[in-house]
């Protein structure tokens, strides 16, 4: 179940049917890790969606099933094979959970770079998203 501030801070963007919890068992499977609670609640809400978060923020949430392929195509999985790349801001940079310790942290990263450091997106995926809408991209030095 997601909290009625994250079904406020998606109000805008066009969602996804709900992952089938299988796709999840598989992603958890792939990455031998179990994934966060709230992103798990999320997907399960909607398997994917891009839009308008908050005021200010965008964000691409990819669907279960793509983001082991778009780690692979982003070449997360070698360069960065403790962070796990689930969505986009679209404009080039990538979000993703850092699976190195729990509690897990969400996180920006540079697909350039290859920096997973820009941006703490903070231990929940409620905080990612409210930073996000709040415009705090906009505000990171790089």
């Amino acid at each position: 179940m997601i909290s009625e501030a994250i079904i406020n801070l998606l109000q805008k963007v066009e969602k996804q049917e709900p992952a089938n919890i299988q796709v999840i068992k598989d992603l958890e499977d792939k990455i031998d890790k179990k994934l966060p609670k709230d992103y798990k609640d999320v997907l399960l809400h909607t398997n994917g969606f891009v839009g308008a978060v908050g005021e200010n923020g965008w964000f691409e949430l990819w669907k279960a099933e793509e983001v082991i392929d778009k780690n692979h195509g982003y070449k997360f999985d070698i360069e960065l094979p403790d962070i796990l790349v689930v969505g986009s801001n679209q404009g080039g940079f990538k979000y993703g959970i850092d699976l190195r310790k729990q509690p897990y942290r969400y996180m920006m990263v540079d697909p350039v770079s290859m920096k997973e450091d820009l941006f703490d997106g903070g231990a929940s995926f409620e905080e990612l998203l409210v930073k996000i809408g709040e415009g705090v991209l906009d505000r990171i030095q790089y």
